[in-house]
């Protein structure tokens, strides 16, 4: 009898809470949650399929500055607030990557699908550099200590100068494999090492002064699809890194061997 009751009370509780959330659900307004500030039509039609771009990069705020890259070849700056337009450059590629800012040179900086990296001054957009790389810059950029880091859809790591645009390093990694995902993941730079996975099932560590190879430890097996891609993040002083087809591991950062997966 005694859980009988209690059994009814829950009903009864869950009920009145189940009744109370609909009724406010339905009284207030939906323009008290969401107020639409401004918005841009950007539908651009591909050329070669007649179907709408896709944009698979990231717009970046920075300052009240909105920055979206559009596949019609297009970089814009629009105020955050107004959304008036304050500058367009015209790189004639798509973007798969957000910007980053360098706050030492009020650069923004970015990569194209075509292989260049631009730096812009953010306010006027006026260009401080273009570098070409040569390859697809799938992922955006990370800057640390007066350098700018990327990783390309060839499988290599360029590191440039953040003011300049000068290569101060480059690695190429030789992947074997035909059967990849075709994506690239984030290198992260912590205490003056990069560490990078690859679509290769590697995930590896490089000095950031001259790219030396510090050590690099096989995660993944398998024939195809043994890509790390997950971008790699610190935690209480070790690596966590992963792949889609294989397990979480947790490295110790300065070696690189396995503590647990």
């Amino acid at each position: 009898m005694f859980r009988l009751i209690q059994t009814l009370i829950s009903s009864a509780i869950l009920g009145l809470t189940i009744s109370s959330c609909a009724h406010i659900k339905a009284d207030r307004d939906p323009q008290e949650y969401f107020t639409l500030a401004w918005s841009k039509d950007r539908e651009i039609t591909d050329p070669a399929s007649g179907n709408l771009s896709i944009a698979l990069n990231s717009p970046f705020v920075y300052e009240g500055v909105l920055y979206a890259g559009h596949n019609d070849g297009q970089m814009i700056a629009y105020d955050l607030e107004t959304g008036r337009e304050l500058w367009k450059g015209e790189d004639k590629s798509s973007y798969h990557s957000a910007p980053v800012i360098f706050k030492d040179q009020d650069q923004v900086i970015y990569g194209t699908v075509q292989g260049r990296v631009y730096s812009r001054h953010y306010l006027t957009g006026k260009i401080k550099y273009v570098v070409d790389l040569g390859a697809s810059v799938e992922t955006e950029g990370v800057v640390y200590n007066g350098r700018i880091f990327f990783h390309l859809r060839n499988h290599q790591i360029f590191c440039l100068d953040a003011a300049t645009g000068k290569i101060l390093w480059a690695y190429k990694r030789s992947v074997p494999y035909q059967t990849t995902l075709q994506k690239a993941s984030k290198p992260l730079v912590k205490d003056n090492k990069v560490y990078v996975g690859f679509a290769d099932g590697f995930v590896a560590a490089f000095g950031i002064e001259d790219g030396v190879l510090l050590w690099e430890n096989k995660l993944v097996s398998g024939s195809k699809f043994v890509d790390i891609d997950s971008n790699p993040m610190m935690k209480d002083g070790k690596l966590f890194i992963a792949s889609l087809s294989g397990p979480m591991a947790i490295l110790e950062p300065n070696i690189g061997n396995l503590l647990r997966s």
